[in-house]
């Protein structure tokens, strides 16, 4: 009852003045607005709305649609009953705040502004309308996007970005520039993550200076060819003389070398490392690799090809045999040769070599690979009826005529070390049919003398 006295008497000691359909409340004695059921004014005070916190909003029962209070609590400001539920004004739900010519959010950069010079449109978040539309009708800049923080030594993935934009189905950005500007421009570098950079029917300019500073897979032009920098020299990428250009299904060039494993090729085609060639149709691929520090070229299964075509063939059949078509020679001038010294002993040693007719093991010929019929039985006739040695029983008489294989372990012979062995072993043997020859002839000498004296005491017994 005492409050209700103290804002009668209030009432009363103002200059109230009523007319039909409003009421005015001031100092000055002026009417209120024609248009106003309630017209308050003055320049010392304002009006207080009802103040409580959200649980005593939340209290009342039925509040009629526009009913408005200040919050005390959780998120404070005014909120108005909009027929179904209680909603914040401005800064009571960190909505957009306008200061002067700026815009902030709540939730926004603390101090950030948006400043618009022209026109906005949101006119919708559907339907394929365009969601937001900015646009200046000056000669000013519609938008400028730029991050001006410094965050000094920070890790990349912590760094700020001036624009972000993502798209489900359309373009993230989609820009057009007229004829005296430039649809989009950044200054600074650009970066596609897992993207393509697609250009229709436009230009790509880049720029022509040395290029400073520039990180590996950076393109510029420099005023006459394109030039690609790949972390330690610019490379031209043109097809331009002495560069690689394509013809048809060929790609040359007229100058320089290639290298392939090594970074200063020294030949036209240098390869550092194990290089294998597959001909077309082939159950085998020829090798070249190393062995030891030593280089070898063979063939990659079961060690069977050709080296040659099928008239000019200077190898044929498995690695470890040889067929020469034409000409085969050692070198064996003097000289390159020391401690020479003569072979004795010759007939001695062929005496206990033993010659053996043989067949390969078809595990040795064919192993796993699967061969055409035909070269299948080509290589069946030729695994059998071998004449030869057996590796271990000659190495037992001239070990120096045996060589095992380290990798395979398998022991090979050198039959061409074989022929001064026997060339001497017969010149041992004729030496000796000379020396019974000679030895032969002494007797038969011998023998006839024998006889003259014979014949000459037979005349003189006869002679008695």
């Amino acid at each position: 009852m005492k409050n209700r006295l103290t804002l009668l008497f209030t009432i009363l000691a103002l200059t109230t003045s009523a007319q039909v359909g409003g009421i005015a409340v001031n100092t000055s004695g002026t009417s209120p607005d024609p248009d106003a059921y309630l017209d308050v004014s003055g320049t010392s005070g304002g009006i207080l709305i009802p103040r409580m916190t959200q649980a005593q909003r939340n209290a009342i029962t039925t509040p009629p649609t526009s009913l408005l209070m200040y919050q005390t609590d959780n998120t404070p400001g005014f909120y108005y009953y909009n027929g179904s539920a209680w909603v914040g004004m401005a800064g009571a739900d960190n909505d957009w705040i306008i200061n002067g010519d700026d815009i902030t959010h709540g939730n926004g950069v603390a101090g950030g502004a948006v400043t618009i010079d022209g026109n906005v449109f949101a006119p919708s978040f559907g339907g394929g309308d365009t969601t937001l539309w900015v646009y200046s009708n000056s000669l000013n800049d519609v938008a400028i996007f730029e991050d001006s923080y410094d965050c000094g030594a920070c890790a990349s993935n912590n760094q700020a970005t001036a624009i972000v934009a993502k798209s489900v189905k359309g373009h993230a950005i989609k820009a057009f520039g007229g004829a005296f500007g430039d649809a989009i421009r950044a200054k600074g570098r650009v970066f596609v993550d897992s993207g393509d950079v697609t250009i229709n029917d436009g230009r790509l300019i880049l720029n022509t200076n040395s290029g400073t500073g520039a990180g590996a897979g950076t393109i510029r032009w420099s005023g006459t060819d394109f030039l690609g920098f790949d972390g330690t020299i610019w490379n031209s990428l043109s097809a331009g003389a002495g560069n690689w250009t394509t013809s048809g299904t060929n790609i040359f060039r007229t100058t320089g070398n290639v290298g392939v494993g090594i970074a200063t090729p020294t030949y036209k085609f240098d390869v550092s490392g194990d290089v294998q060639i597959r001909p077309i149709n082939s159950v085998s691929s020829w090798t070249y690799s190393n062995s030891g520090g030593e280089p070898q070229f063979r063939p990659e299964i079961n060690n069977y090809g050709f080296v040659g075509d099928a008239t000019k063939r200077v190898y044929q059949g498995h690695f470890t045999n040889l067929t020469v078509y034409g000409l085969f020679s050692n070198t064996s001038d003097r000289r390159i040769k020391e401690n020479i010294q003569p072979i004795t002993s010759a007939l001695e040693k062929v005496l206990q070599l033993k010659g053996k007719r043989y067949d390969y093991t078809k595990g040795y010929m064919f192993g796993d690979a699967e061969y055409p019929e035909e070269k299948a039985l080509e290589l069946e006739k030729m695994r059998k009826n071998k004449i030869g040695f057996i590796a271990q029983e000659l190495e037992e008489v001239l070990p120096e005529l045996v060589k095992t294989d380290p990798e395979t372990d398998l022991k090979s012979v050198d039959y061409l070390g074989v022929i001064p062995i026997l060339v001497e072993s017969i010149k041992e043997q004729q030496t000796m049919i000379d020396d019974l020859q000679t030895e032969l002839n002494r007797s038969q000498s011998q023998q006839g003398l024998l006889l003259k004296r014979l014949e000459a005491l037979e005349a003189q017994v006869n002679s008695y």
